[in-house]
């Protein structure tokens, strides 16, 4: 505390995240090589879905004291709450929602016997979504007989949710070292710049 301001200050110590984690996702295309000095255009769709929760809890209390632990959310306005808000438990959850569409145009080029390199171009059209949740409760103990003061929990939910879109120019490389007939080493280049829009959008329940 500050001599001259008597609330709490807090300095955490222990932090948690809520980490990271593996998902499958998946990309299909459909491709045609033309007849045209060996023109080729290629169309593929990409997708992929990613989702990570995690919680945390101690003891309930009463009051916060320097022997009992407790948890503090960083993600809630405390200027809405007045003062800093402590809890029992904490959980939070981060999903991903991501698509992209590619349509392209190359040629191969055979360098050598036994490595050919594609460049291509085209376009590029990209959208995904991603949503972040915290929810924090503590208990609250009974202080009188009326029924405002009985409460049994409070509880604070936070909702962060941003939608992407965009679309583009994208150009890239694609180099081929053949081994032999049956067994190449393939690899692929790629950048894109795209235009689009950002939406992000808060929710709070208190």
């Amino acid at each position: 505390q500050f001599p001259d301001d008597p609330r709490p200050v807090f300095s955490p110590s222990q932090y948690k995240h809520i980490g990271t984690k593996w998902d499958p996702g998946f990309r299909v295309g459909i491709g045609w090589n033309t007849d045209c000095d060996g023109w080729d255009t290629y169309l593929t769709w990409t997708w992929y879905r990613n989702k990570k929760t995690s919680s945390s809890s101690v003891p309930e209390f009463a009051n916060a004291t320097t022997l009992t632990p407790f948890l503090i959310n960083p993600w809630i306005n405390q200027s809405f709450a007045g003062t800093a808000q402590l809890f029992d438990s904490v959980s939070g959850s981060w999903r991903l929602t991501f698509n992209q569409i590619d349509w392209e145009i190359g040629r191969k080029y055979w360098t050598s016997r036994c490595f050919v390199l594609r460049p291509y171009a085209g376009i590029r059209g990209a959208w995904w979504k991603t949503r972040f949740n915290t929810q924090a409760t503590r208990e609250v103990p009974q202080t009188g007989t009326s029924i405002s003061e009985q409460g049994r929990f409070s509880q604070f939910q936070d909702r962060f949710t941003n939608r992407t879109w965009g679309v583009g120019i994208l150009a890239g490389l694609q180099p081929t070292w053949y081994l032999c007939s049956n067994f190449a080493f393939y690899a692929n280049v790629d950048g894109a710049l795209l235009w689009g829009r950002f939406e992000p959008k808060k929710k709070e329940h208190y």
